[in-house]
């Protein structure tokens, strides 16, 4: 059976991925920092996306449990992108250089 990991599982897109994995017979880890509705085939993983020992974990978990991964997803929203300072553009079109 191909495994598939989605973070964000309790989110909206999240939880649209993993019914859709399942529907087509992934066996799905689906990680989130908020609770993820149970479901049939769905392994569900508390996941902190910004820690990243916990993300490896959750990696080396699914493919010990599940063999090779096929899918890791990774939705916007779900990436912990607000904890990390914005780039500051520094060349190029309306640089400040």
């Amino acid at each position: 059976m191909p495994a598939a990991v989605v973070t964000g599982a309790a989110g909206d897109l999240g939880r649209a991925l993993c019914d859709a994995f399942l529907g087509d017979g992934f066996a799905v880890f689906g990680g989130d920092i908020r609770e993820v509705d149970p479901r049939p085939g769905l392994t569900l993983v508390p996941l902190d996306v910004t820690d990243r020992p916990a993300v490896f974990a959750l990696a080396e978990r699914a493919a010990a449990e599940a063999g090779p991964l096929r899918l890791w997803i990774m939705p916007p929203g779900s990436c912990g992108w607000s904890r990390s300072p914005t780039p500051r553009l520094t060349t190029g079109i309306g640089s400040s250089r």
